[in-house]
């Protein structure tokens, strides 16, 4: 019963891991069979009654895709990529555009845009390319 309750009670936890290994092999993995197979898993994984909560984390487990019970490096690797979904966005949209268009946007009056930001930018993104 300790077990079940564990599991309904980190049900929401399991589905942000889940969305966040979803994002990182949607973002940087093109296999959309993949992708689709696992969305199917996690979607609302909270809502889901007890033994569907097991059986989806079961049938994850024993497939090598997420193992719930234990801790891992690469759950904080993909949670973290995903807490910075924004800005990973933005860098994969601007890779084959020109970041000169940024130099534009620059008003006299306003320090949140700076040349030296945008050079920062640009030069994240090569490195994004390189990842």
């Amino acid at each position: 019963m300790i077990n079940d309750l564990t599991l309904l009670f980190n049900s929401k936890k399991y589905e942000m891991d889940l969305k966040s290994i979803i994002f990182f092999f949607k973002s940087f993995k093109k296999d959309d069979e993949w992708n689709k197979k696992l969305s199917n898993k996690y979607e609302k994984l909270s809502e889901m009654n007890l033994e569907d909560i097991k059986s989806n984390l079961n049938e994850l487990k024993e497939s090598g895709i997420y193992d719930y019970e234990t801790k891992s490096n690469y759950s904080k690797l993909f949670t973290s990529l995903y807490d910075k979904k924004e800005a990973i966005d933005f860098l994969r949209s601007k890779i084959n555009k020109d970041i000169i268009e940024l130099y534009y946007r620059i008003e006299p009056n306003n320090r949140t845009i700076t040349i030296e930001k945008i050079d920062q930018t640009a030069k994240c993104i090569e490195v994004f390319k390189q990842f």
